[in-house]
């Protein structure tokens, strides 16, 4: 789960570009924020089939429409399960150890959109040209990902 987590983007982002070279999310007042990644967006909202007759034309709507597709699949239970459990589990090892340990809820929202925004961008290399993903196509993938981190 963690390779989902810490992941870079698979194409190769120009170091001047001023673009995040892997998901990047930040708090600020509270609130959850992306750091977009036009080429990364563009994948995302061509191909969520949540998205169709809202595909944004301007960097700023495909950016916010990525965002969604995003959260869309973050606030599944699948999902949340998936990229929590390396935070809890390093969270009882501290514990086990006799160490203090804090789980801040906010980076374990992160992680989720992190693991998540991944997964979709894995999701969108596998479909073939002209191929949109859906909630079933998401899962499909979640729960592959649990069956190969049972061997």
């Amino acid at each position: 789960m963690l390779d989902y987590i810490n992941r870079s983007y698979r194409d190769p982002v120009p170091r001047d570009s001023g673009f995040p070279s892997q998901p990047t999310y930040v708090v600020d007042g509270g609130r959850i924020g992306r750091l977009s990644n036009p080429a990364q967006d563009v994948k995302l909202v061509q191909t969520a089939s949540l998205l169709r007759g809202r595909r944004g034309n301007s960097l700023e709507e495909q950016a916010r429409a990525s965002v969604d597709v995003i959260k869309h699949y973050s606030q599944t239970t699948l999902a949340k399960f998936l990229f929590q459990l390396p935070a809890v589990i390093e969270h009882h090892r501290a514990i086990a150890q006799g160490n203090k340990a804090t789980i801040l809820v906010e980076q374990l929202l992160i992680d989720v959109d992190k693991g998540i925004e991944n997964v979709l961008l894995e999701i969108w290399d596998e479909l073939k040209d002209g191929e949109c993903f859906d909630d079933t196509t998401v899962t499909r993938k979640l729960l592959s990902i649990v069956e190969s981190a049972k061997h």
